[in-house]
């Protein structure tokens, strides 16, 4: 498999790229409450509730992208589109105020949200379904994403020492400006096979349609950073709908074995809820809690919250 992957340019684009987006992100989840609350003056209970909100606009918008992706739009788009869309964000961040800052957070969390799973169809799409090396790529796939992480808490927490968020953004800019780069030098080996896009089964009318819901979601997102707590509220809604139609279709099932799969389903699903609810506790209240009520010098030395997620 290694030396696969060396020889296999492709793959070796898409690790790089992967690490390079999730290095973005990374700043933006172990920041972004600091950021809102010591640069710009929110309080902490604002601050904490667009991060929040950051994070479930992140994941929800990976479901957004698998349904475009290959259909209406192909995956490199989809994925170069992303990285332009957080250029502008970062960008906006770096000078932004308690005014502008939301449209800033739009663009970026859209192109996160985006990127991430129009990256990991590309990498399935290099695969047939029986390849057993398939489980081994996204193991590196995973690798990437965790020196993504590593690197971005890392460089997160030197700019927040110093409190120097706006050059925190610019320098994450660059990166992204680098991913865009790499994806359209790499554009080529980005190609996809059995989508719609791939197999010329779509049309202009596919296209438009791709992009017009790329742009609906701008206003959209932006509305929800400004109204974070009703925003938060219909998400917590659609989550307790969603468990519930869970549950529906486990009693309502005829089928024995479907029946148990979806219970084993919601079993897992309702856990995995609370697991990552106290994860994500970090990049929330933690880091705060962390500035404001621990003792973070050692040997003389201040040493950063984001650093301490790096333990992980």
């Amino acid at each position: 498999m290694l030396l696969r992957l060396g020889r296999d340019k492709s793959l070796i684009n898409i690790f790089v790229i992967n690490g390079l987006i999730v290095f973005i992100y990374a700043i933006l989840f172990s920041s972004l409450t600091m950021y809102l609350t010591k640069s710009l003056g929110f309080k902490a209970v604002r601050s904490e509730n667009i991060a929040g909100l950051f994070l479930a606009l992140n994941f929800i918008l990976h479901l957004l992208s698998g349904y475009i992706g290959g259909r209406f739009l192909s995956n490199r788009q989809i994925l170069f589109l992303s990285g332009i869309m957080q250029l502008v964000g970062t960008i906006f961040l770096s000078h932004s105020n308690q005014g502008d800052i939301f449209l800033g957070l739009t663009m970026i969390v859209i192109g996160c949200g985006l990127n991430t799973t129009s990256l990991q169809c590309i990498l399935t799409s290099k695969f047939k379904a029986d390849d057993r090396t398939r489980d081994k790529a996204f193991f590196w796939m995973y690798s990437a994403l965790n020196a993504g992480f590593l690197l971005g808490f890392s460089v997160a927490g030197f700019y927040e020492i110093s409190e120097d968020f706006s050059n925190l953004y610019i320098f994450a800019a660059w990166v992204v400006f680098v991913s865009i780069v790499w994806i359209g030098l790499s554009w080529g080996s980005l190609s996809e096979e059995n989508t719609q896009i791939s197999n010329k089964n779509f049309s202009i009318v596919n296209i438009f349609i791709g992009y017009s819901i790329i742009l609906v979601l701008i206003p959209i997102c932006e509305a929800g950073f400004r109204y974070t707590e009703l925003a938060n509220d219909i998400i917590l809604v659609i989550g307790v709908l969603a468990l519930f139609s869970i549950i529906y279709l486990a009693v309502n099932s005829t089928n024995s074995k479907e029946k148990d799969g979806l219970i084993a389903f919601f079993i897992l699903t309702f856990f995995s809820i609370i697991f990552w609810a106290l994860f994500y506790i970090g990049p929330l209240g933690g880091v705060l809690f962390l500035e404001r009520n621990v003792n973070l010098f050692a040997f003389g030395y201040k040493i950063a919250p984001q650093w301490l997620m790096n333990l992980n």
